[in-house]
């Protein structure tokens, strides 16, 4: 602890003596109540933030009967005072008032507006408003007088929602746009292809995917999946599939395989597939199934029967031994 006598302290340090000249910064709400003390050292300079609640502004902000309130700037949690190479003592004092608002003007240029902006706001309290993206167009930037306000926008199902958490002066918003169009590519292999609506989407669009097979194979093949940037989709009972809300590059993959043993044979029974388990492999395993079954009973009733042709053919020969036997005898 350094004792201060008539605004100067002395420290020791080493065989080394140094004096200090101090000055005493403080902010009081004119009512007796300090909001803000500070001892500062002679030329060096200070700043200090006073927190005003939501609908608190300055009133005012004086130096004795002078008034400094251009000292003051505003922030998000307050206001902050800003004093340069401090030469003396000061004794500033701050008067708040409630219920002030701050005006609000958004210009949205031809956007349809989907919730509105107020004219105006409550201090330091959110402003939020949406609008709606035509298709083929994205937020370029959003700025506040100038500055960029775009990290308090969000983009959902082509509604662009701004939410600025709070508002501390007079917002003068201006919307802009740009035209957008992506890429939509295909990969894939099998008997089938994958085709689209279009293949230079824009922004906020939608596109349809055509799912079919190859002449010829559409009773022995199926769409063993379908992927759209990675993420496995199922097609519908007709072989389409639709991608909405485009924001960005997109490739679609797929693979065709068989579901039939002969992959040549056009002509065979077997169901085909659109993206959907209709049970088909289960089927052609159960027929695989009742075939070895049916095979299975075939090779034991050859077995029982065998055995009773040789018993025939050993009556039918001894009959015939009896017979020359007889004819001998006469």
């Amino acid at each position: 602890n350094v004792p201060i006598v008539d605004g100067t302290f002395t420290a020791e340090s080493g065989y080394i003596q140094t004096s200090y000249d101090i000055h005493e910064i403080k902010i009081s709400d004119g009512e007796g109540n300090v909001l803000s003390n500070a001892f500062v050292i002679d030329g060096d300079n200070y700043s200090v933030t006073i927190e005003m609640a939501r609908g608190e502004a300055v009133e005012s902000f004086t130096l004795g009967d002078e008034d400094v309130s251009n000292m003051l700037s505003d922030e998000v949690a307050g206001v902050t005072l800003t004093v340069e190479n401090i030469d003396q003592d000061k004794e500033f004092v701050l008067i708040k008032r409630t219920g002030a608002t701050v005006s609000v003007s958004v210009d949205l240029k031809d956007l349809e507006v989907v919730s509105a902006a107020p004219a105006s706001v409550n201090m330091r309290e959110p402003l939020t408003f949406s609008f709606r993206l035509p298709e083929g167009k994205v937020v370029k930037d959003i700025k506040d007088n100038g500055e960029s306000v775009m990290q308090y926008c969000q983009v959902s199902n082509g509604v662009a929602t701004v939410n600025i958490p709070c508002v501390y002066k007079e917002m003068n918003i201006i919307v802009t746009t740009e035209s957008v169009e992506y890429t939509l590519t295909i990969e894939g292999e099998g008997h089938g292809t994958v085709t689209a609506s279009t293949y230079s989407p824009k922004a906020n669009s939608s596109v349809i995917l055509t799912a079919r097979f190859d002449e010829g194979y559409e009773k022995t093949h199926m769409f063993d999946w379908v992927k759209v940037n990675g993420k496995e989709v199922r097609l519908n009972p007709d072989g389409t599939y639709v991608i909405e809300n485009i924001k960005g590059d997109i490739i679609v993959q797929y693979s065709v395989v068989v579901i039939d043993s002969n992959e040549d044979d056009g002509n065979s029974d077997g169901e085909s597939v659109n993206g959907s388990d209709d049970g088909s492999s289960e089927n052609q395993d159960s027929q695989n199934k009742n075939s070895g079954c049916l095979s299975s009973v075939g090779s034991n009733a050859l077995m029982g029967v065998v055995p009773l042709i040789f018993a025939a053919i050993i009556i039918v020969i001894k009959m015939g031994q009896r017979n020359e036997k007889k004819d001998t005898d006469r």
